[in-house]
């Protein structure tokens, strides 16, 4: 693995990884208050797996029945109430 690409990888998860340090810190300094971010962390990751399938399933579908055509008259270039 070239360094380049390495370094690529770590920039990529830096937030992730920055965050998840700053939860266990303060975790470690305060434990009634970092219980409850994880607590907190949890249940908006829960939300938001619940959230997100029905949101793909619908989109799936109306790429399969709105021509692709109409979707670029309706969002692509010359849309919109200034364009039109």
């Amino acid at each position: 693995m070239k360094a380049a690409t390495r370094f690529g990888s770590i920039r990529r998860y830096l937030f992730l990884v920055l965050a998840v340090g700053a939860i266990l810190a303060l975790w470690i300094a305060n434990r009634d208050l970092g219980a409850r971010t994880i607590d907190i962390t949890l249940s908006n990751l829960k939300e938001m797996l619940l959230v997100l399938p029905p949101i793909f399933i619908i989109l799936g579908l109306l790429d399969v029945w709105v021509p692709r055509e109409r979707m670029i008259k309706l969002m692509g270039d010359g849309s919109g109430w200034r364009e039109s």
